[in-house]
């Protein structure tokens, strides 16, 4: 039976493993007489490959030999006839496997039958078996997509399919990813930034074009830094809606004036404290501005 190179359907797998599974037994049940068969076929041929005629051959005493097998095998026939009826759509693999299995079948052994109905089967099942993992993987993905979608909604945000979400509560639009990060699934390293450079990055951004089709990105707020915090998550932020986000801290654009010594109060808002968000913890701090944190933009969505 060609097999292996055939693509079946469950259906028709099912089918072949029943009627093979029906022609094993019926083979099983007639193999002595298919076995006398085959003695009575090298009989026959010893009598036609002497090279003498000194003995003729007694067909008489050759059927009286051979009656029973004879009888048995007519059974065999027509119930694999009945087999064969039974599986329409495999009638001719099943007439060609039934005629292997008659010729190739020795007298004291059916090990050629079970290892070729063993290597059948197992390549059969490993076609199903690969189908119907591909159809559990599509439906894993679809589920996984779909329970993606209501946790995104659920978490007050709707997903832009650009790189961005939008809170539906505060009217921020966000990147979804990091500064450093790429793709749909925010890959790759988060870079950190000295206060200084993250103020420049959404300048020098929106110069050159912007992201997602807009030009007025900004490093946020603390306020509205904070609003990502999600203390039911771990890092504390949705990451349905920020995919890998990093248990990291990230930079406000908001200055501490207080807290410096008195006597520095007239030095440049560069030796302030800045405002961030350690969304490890989602707790709120500030840090000297020469510090190196991460970064994520955001804009007021109208």
């Amino acid at each position: 039976m060609h097999v292996v190179d055939s693509t079946l359907t469950e259906q028709q797998y099912t089918d072949m493993r029943a009627g093979l599974s029906a022609l094993w037994t019926l083979v099983f049940k007639h193999r002595n007489a298919l076995e006398r068969l085959l003695g009575l076929n090298r009989e026959i041929n010893t009598y036609l490959t002497m090279k003498t005629w000194d003995h003729w051959i007694n067909f008489q005493s050759l059927l009286i030999k051979f009656e029973a097998a004879l009888d048995e095998a007519s059974h065999f026939l027509h119930e694999l006839d009945d087999v064969i009826a039974r599986r329409d759509s495999l009638q001719a693999d099943l007439i060609a496997y039934g005629q292997q299995i008659t010729v190739e079948m020795k007298s004291n052994s059916v090990k050629y039958l079970v290892e070729q109905f063993h290597k059948m089967a197992s390549n059969t099942q490993k076609q199903v078996d690969e189908r119907q993992a591909a159809r559990v993987l599509a439906q894993i993905k679809i589920e996984d997509a779909r329970h993606h979608r209501e946790n995104v909604t659920l978490a007050g945000y709707v997903e832009n399919n650009d790189g961005t979400v939008t809170d539906v509560k505060t009217h921020l639009m966000w990147m979804q990813c990091a500064q450093g990060q790429v793709g749909a699934q925010c890959e790759g390293v988060v870079l950190q930034y000295t206060w200084d450079l993250a103020m420049r990055i959404p300048e020098t951004l929106n110069k050159r074009g912007g992201f997602a089709g807009y030009t007025d990105w900004r490093l946020p707020n603390v306020q509205e830094l904070q609003s990502l915090v999600r203390m039911d998550s771990h890092p504390t932020i949705c990451l349905d809606a920020f995919p890998n986000a990093p248990e990291a801290l990230f930079w406000s654009s908001t200055q501490l004036h207080e807290g410096i010594n008195e006597g520095e109060k007239d030095q440049k808002d560069d030796n302030a404290l800045i405002w961030n968000v350690y969304f490890g913890t989602g707790s709120l701090g500030t840090n000297a501005p020469y510090n190196s944190y991460a970064v994520r933009l955001v804009r007021t969505y109208e």
